[in-house]
């Protein structure tokens, strides 16, 4: 379910298939999305919704090959497994609703040797044009849900031009700036009483600037057009 920020308050609404401003009334308001769990597109509170990253990556897998579901599945653990949780109960309805809206298509069904059959997936045109646009999206959202978006977002890398690469880095960049600025605050360090709660303060700390000095490298390098030997961090 999708909400929008209408005449000051939140409806509940769901985005069709084609991105534009058209949407679809399900139902009455109820509770109101909390603030930091709206998808902010240029700087304004525009559209809450479940997080988008298990559709982000299935998406940009789908945009390299088709896939069945299950090649798809272990793809999804063995690239995504350190990002994300793969919820398996999760993909198959994820592709019904991508395929529904026009995001994927079936190319053929592919017959299994001692199992059932199986649909054999592809992007279309206008899940490239959704691709891309969750790879751009800003969000507003926690430190590890925006950690954990950026590694998946960084397995995608490889498809996007120079300017779009230096876009979101310079963007996480911003992020883990703001972080460490947060956890060296006066404020923040009062919080911290015992030995053991500095003891983990200065662990995130360490954490968070090995993270701003990674992302400022791999600025460096993309800015001068020198290749970038990607190391993912643990």
């Amino acid at each position: 379910m999708f909400y929008i920020v209408k005449d000051g308050g939140y409806v509940p609404e769901i985005r069709l298939s084609n991105h534009s401003q058209n949407y679809q009334l399900l139902g009455t308001a109820g509770k109101p999305p909390h603030p930091r769990r709206l998808c902010y597109i240029g700087g304004n509170p525009l559209v809450y919704r479940p997080d988008t990253m298990l559709e982000l990556a299935t998406l940009g897998l789908l945009r390299r090959e088709p896939l069945h579901g299950y090649r798809l599945t272990k793809l999804l653990e063995l690239f995504m497994g350190s990002c994300i949780s793969v919820n398996y109960g999760a993909i198959y309805p994820l592709l019904r609703r991508l395929e529904q809206r026009g995001h994927i298509s079936s190319l053929s069904i592919q017959k299994g040797e001692a199992g059932p059959s199986r649909v054999i997936y592809q992007i279309t045109p206008q899940g490239r044009e959704r691709w891309l646009a969750l790879m751009l999206e800003k969000h507003r959202e926690s430190w590890v849900n925006s950690r954990a978006r950026f590694m998946v977002l960084l397995c995608f890398f490889g498809d996007l031009t120079q300017e779009q690469r230096l876009l979101l880095l310079g963007h996480r960049l911003e992020q883990c700036q703001t972080r460490l600025t947060h956890l060296q605050a006066e404020e923040t360090q009062g919080l911290f009483a015992d030995h053991y709660q500095r003891m983990a303060l200065e662990r995130a700390v360490a954490m968070v600037q090995d993270e701003l000095d990674w992302v400022q490298e791999l600025l460096q390098r993309e800015s001068t057009h020198e290749p970038v030997a990607l190391q993912v961090q643990g």
